[in-house]
């Protein structure tokens, strides 16, 4: 199934019985841009407690190519109104799981899973104490794979699933002066000296402003949202 939230119908909250193996799943299996299993073009959505799936890419959906997977762009999820939130929310996907299109937009205690791109976009976005999982080993041991598209900090941990350069301007080098890459107090067998020359190292209070809640809540519209 897929649930398309129309631009006419803002303010809903939806709230499922958590994203376990008895919870509230929404799924579906088909690709391209148009196609998310679940597209919120409305402002002030909240979510609560559901695991949304988009299967296209995964190995068991009997979809095979020479190398026993076909990978192409299938979200699970495309939020684009502002003042959107998701809480103990699950998104997986193998390839562009999460398209945080645009606004602000606030995630706490959600799981995010994919191999390519799986969170993009050019939304204004926070993710507190969010689990985000790369599965790009596990389904296409091969290749590499990117966690964020425009992507605003690196997990703390970086553990080995990083590469030495972390981070990839896709050929597009005349833009590096125009965007913010920052990592920060990361710690782990990812943590390597061997960074693109363009990552930007900020004081601590340079690094406030991307990291505190105001970031997106400049309004105080995160405390209005109902009791979740």
């Amino acid at each position: 199934e897929k649930v398309v939230i129309p631009l006419n119908k803002p303010c809903i909250f939806l709230e499922g019985a958590g994203t376990g193996i008895r919870g509230t799943t929404i799924e579906s299996d088909d690709n391209g841009d148009n196609n998310p299993v679940f597209i919120s073009h409305p402002d002030n959505i909240v979510a609560k407690g559901i695991a949304f799936k988009n299967n296209y890419s995964y190995p068991d959906n009997g979809i095979k190519a020479k190398d026993g997977i076909v990978l192409k762009q299938a979200s699970a999820v495309q939020v684009e109104g502002d003042r959107c939130a998701f809480f103990k929310c699950a998104f997986h996907g193998i390839q562009d799981t999460l398209y945080d299109k645009s606004g602000r937009h606030y995630f706490k205690e959600c799981f995010i899973e994919g191999s390519v791109d799986f969170i993009y976009g050019v939304a204004q976005s926070i993710y507190e104490k969010c689990i985000v999982s790369v599965n790009i080993g596990k389904f296409l041991p091969t290749l590499s794979g990117f966690i964020t598209a425009q992507g605003k900090r690196a997990p703390q941990d970086t553990n080995d699933v990083i590469e030495p350069p972390a981070w990839d301007d896709w050929n597009r080098t005349v833009h590096e002066k125009d965007f913010t890459y920052v990592e920060a107090e990361n710690y782990g067998p990812g943590v390597a000296a061997k960074r693109v020359g363009w990552v930007k190292n900020l004081t601590e209070s340079e690094l406030l402003k991307y990291v505190d809640v105001g970031y997106v809540d400049g309004d105080g519209w995160l405390a209005k949202l109902p009791n979740v």
